[in-house]
């Protein structure tokens, strides 16, 4: 159980990371550098989340999960990618309201069709939220890139008909 849990928490880092890449301008730094901080970044959230999960009552502190996870998200794209603070922040913030969501509609979905309450249930359900996860990411990766292929379209029209004006 716990070498499944393992690989859904991998598949989240390697789909954050995929979204970052795909939506924001990457410094040029070395790859190992880029697995180095990746790898951190998900050693240090799942290593400090999971141990405050077991180290209390077995249940987390949603306030201290929002903390951690926009933190050590924040300092990872910020050492990656050269966007704007703001970017970063909205960034941030999509990746966590995102995930939130996906979680949100999983678990509701599952007390709406009355399953157990038992460890099974939670992981397929953990699964399950991070499959829809990655649908919501896909969907916006998409919108992103639409809109900017239609920014670089408009501006290559703005750009011609300025040039036709000035002949």
């Amino acid at each position: 159980m716990m070498l499944v849990l393992a690989i859904v928490e991998i598949f989240s880092v390697i789909l954050q990371r995929i979204f970052c890449d795909s939506t924001l301008k990457k410094k040029k730094i070395r790859r190992y550098t880029d697995y180095l901080v990746w790898g951190g970044y998900f050693a240090v959230f799942n290593g400090v989340t999971y141990v405050l999960t077991y180290l209390g009552d077995g249940t987390s502190n949603i306030w201290l999960n929002i903390l951690l996870f926009v933190c050590i998200f924040f300092v990872t794209i910020r050492i990656l990618y050269t966007d704007s603070v703001r970017t970063l922040m909205a960034t941030t913030i999509f990746m966590y309201m995102s995930g939130m969501c996906a979680e949100l509609l999983v678990y509701y979905g599952k007390e709406f069709l009355a399953w157990t309450d038992d460890a099974e249930v939670t992981l397929l359900c953990t699964v399950l939220s991070k499959i829809v996860w990655y649908l919501i990411i896909k969907f916006t990766s998409l919108i992103i890139k639409l809109n900017r292929r239609l920014q670089n379209a408009t501006d290559r029209i703005n750009t011609a008909f300025f040039v036709t004006k000035l002949k």
